[in-house]
């Protein structure tokens, strides 16, 4: 929460003065697909990041209220392979995983680019955010039920590597660092669905645009 949250929170409020001198600008907040719908085994991650996702939500409404010209873009990956997972504490005897379709972390770099020049309330990144939007908008319940298999579940985020013991949870690692992780599966340079979807768009990012510029021509001179 320190990090993922609290981070974000920080990061907004020091870089918001400096928009306004500007004249306006862009806030992009990196959060997840698991600030959409929860999964097994991930409880104190996809907590902060439902916190993190609230948090763009409301200061998004507030900056249009007081129509200041910024706009809040929060970025949804979903499986991306960095040294997250090699770096995460783990208590299940294995090194955890990104579930697959896996993208490389260029992709969210692009969706970042993206969005600082086209706002976008919000991008998700990776054909896989398509299932964790569809399972919470559908039915959350039947979702539940299906991450409750252990096959689809669990396994699905367990690595067959052994926990190596080393974590990044109360001191940096002592490494050199890497943009790229060792997910030894396919790997996707970029995603079709984010291109397609994420980047369009919506009649209510329009309408809140509106509510904005309306509220800015309101305010005293």
């Amino acid at each position: 929460m320190r990090v993922n949250f609290l981070g974000h929170v920080h990061g907004a409020k020091a870089a918001l003065p400096a928009l306004r001198r500007a004249g306006g600008g862009v806030v992009v907040g990196i959060a997840s697909v698991e600030g959409v719908r929860a999964v097994p085994l991930h409880a104190p991650y996809t907590a902060s990041k439902f916190a993190l996702r609230g948090f763009y939500d409301c200061l998004r409404m507030e900056l249009a209220q007081r129509g200041d010209p910024i706009a809040v873009s929060t970025i949804l990956p979903a499986g991306v392979d960095t040294p997250f997972f090699e770096h995460s504490r783990s208590k299940m005897g294995a090194l955890p995983k990104p579930p697959p379709p896996v993208y490389a972390p260029e992709s969210v770099a692009d969706s970042v680019v993206f969005a600082a020049e086209h706002p976008r309330r919000e991008i998700p990144v990776g054909g896989a955010a398509l299932a964790f939007f569809l399972g919470q908008r559908l039915s959350p319940a039947f979702t539940d039920a299906v991450l409750s298999v252990r096959r689809l579940g669990a396994r699905a985020f367990r690595n067959e590597r052994p926990d190596n013991g080393v974590d990044n949870v109360d001191s940096p690692v002592a490494e050199t660092g890497s943009v790229h992780g060792s997910e030894p599966g396919r790997v996707f340079r970029g995603s079709a669905f984010s291109r397609a979807v994420g980047r369009l768009p919506r009649p209510g990012e329009l309408l809140t645009a509106a509510v904005s510029a309306l509220h800015r021509r309101e305010a005293p001179r």
